[in-house]
């Protein structure tokens, strides 16, 4: 990682802890690894991963570049404190400018029962109740087909999705 790498997400981090300061977020990591049954929260900013709303595989696919996707630890905390953690962490430093959306719920454990080769490694940035699935590689259409049966297999043992109105 390079050192404007580095710099920027520290100054993301210090943003970000000012905004949840002000708005009273739950900024501490929770500690040790993410145990099974934890709850988990994957925030949706994209209008085609949903449809009617359900959940599609986009909205369980992760990032190509590095093949993870993002979640919160949020067991224990209010729809409010997580909103906010969306807004504050997520939300505020997208260079797209996407609003949020919604959120869905997942269990810990769904990753080890799921199983395919993915797995759940907590990170302490851009927020300290961060954590990255992180997706087998995907070389070929073969990959292709798999990420998506790892994506289906999270939808259905994910919660319906929640979403916000334009007011919160």
């Amino acid at each position: 990682m390079g050192l404007r790498n580095l710099t920027m997400q520290l100054i993301n981090l210090f943003s970000g802890i000012l905004c949840a300061r002000f708005r009273s977020v739950a900024i501490f990591p929770l500690p040790g690894p993410v145990k099974a049954e934890e709850n988990l929260t994957r925030f949706i900013f994209e209008s085609n991963t949903t449809k009617k709303n359900q959940l599609k595989t986009q909205s369980f696919r992760p990032r190509k570049i590095d093949k993870q996707l993002s979640v919160y630890r949020t067991g224990n905390l209010s729809r409010e404190i997580i909103l906010r953690i969306g807004h504050c962490f997520i939300e505020k430093r997208r260079l797209d400018g996407k609003l949020l959306l919604g959120m869905v719920d997942l269990p810990a454990n769904a990753i080890s029962q799921v199983n395919q080769g993915i797995f759940l490694k907590r990170t302490l940035l851009p927020h300290p109740r961060h954590a990255n699935i992180h997706f087998p590689p995907n070389n070929s259409p073969v990959d292709n087909e798999r990420w998506n049966s790892i994506a289906k297999a999270l939808i259905e043992k994910s919660n319906k999705p929640s979403f916000i109105s334009t007011s919160e």
